[in-house]
């Protein structure tokens, strides 16, 4: 990798989601008319998702009880927006960018907790990506006694 890469990955004003997109476009777009192809793409899904955390934030906003806000706030991410998906022993290249995954709903783990996190930090809620080894998980902070641990 190159000197100015890990600079940028290194900053602190970037934030995980802006990390990965950085690393996709490192990896997996090389020539530059295919990488403005991709620019497009990425943007248009970046449109899709701030779609998806407005959508979330009406559903969250109407709810006084942390817990029924973060309860309301899964039922709509998943069920809703199909961001749930079964087990795949090997994820397919394809699920590990954010052009395909957030508009085919196939993401990689790691890259689906990562969209996922942005989405529930939109919505007001302090939530943490955990691993646990072989896992990586979700910790949303409802209040001061409660958190709700997903994966």
């Amino acid at each position: 990798m190159n000197e100015l890469l890990l600079s940028e990955i290194a900053s602190e004003d970037k934030d995980l989601l802006q990390t990965f997109m950085l690393i996709e476009e490192t990896i997996f777009h090389s020539n530059s008319e295919q990488e403005q192809r991709v620019r497009n793409d990425i943007n248009h899904d970046l449109d899709c998702l701030d779609d998806i955390i407005n959508q979330c934030q009406i559903v969250v906003d109407e709810i006084a009880s942390p817990i029924e806000r973060a309860e309301s706030l899964l039922n709509e991410l998943f069920y809703k927006h199909l961001f749930a998906d079964i087990y795949h022993p090997v994820w397919p290249v394809a699920s590990y960018t954010m052009v395909s995954g957030i508009s085919q709903r196939l993401m990689a783990p790691a890259l689906k907790a990562v969209v996922i996190q942005e989405i529930i930090t939109a919505c007001g809620f302090d939530v943490d990506i955990v691993y646990v080894p072989h896992q990586i998980m979700l910790r949303i902070t409802c209040d001061e006694q409660y958190a709700i641990i997903f994966d």
